[in-house]
């Protein structure tokens, strides 16, 4: 019985986790990217420099901003992580044509301290 359980617990654990976009890649994003991945899936950063597309930062691929709204659907997104609200600014900017998404955006540093808190209720 108990070998059951434990089989089953991390898919229920696996499944929990939010899965994110962080809106950036300069340092500000890396230390989200840091602090957050212990909490949530990160499927990609996002970057406007030409040299950083298709490469992986710590194994998360960097994207364009004009890939995220096929991003969030795709991957069945949560939440799009943001360091400044410049960061949002850029995603809109580059997506402006496709009105068809909805992301939902969080702070990264107040999606941590939610996180942090829900952590210390277990």
């Amino acid at each position: 019985m108990f070998s059951t359980i434990k089989r089953w617990l991390p898919a229920v654990r696996a499944h929990s986790r939010k899965r994110i976009i962080i809106c950036g890649s300069d340092s500000a994003h890396y230390g989200l990217l840091q602090r957050l991945r212990s909490h949530c899936d990160v499927l990609a950063l996002v970057t406007t420099e030409p040299w950083q597309h298709n490469i992986r930062l710590d194994d998360v691929p960097l994207r364009y901003p004009s890939e995220v709204p096929s991003l969030y659907r795709r991957l069945s997104i949560d939440c799009l992580v943001i360091a400044t609200e410049d960061d949002r600014l850029e995603i809109e900017r580059a997506t402006a044509d496709d009105a068809h998404w909805q992301p939902q955006w969080r702070i990264g540093e107040s999606l941590l301290e939610e996180l942090d808190a829900g952590d210390r209720r277990r």
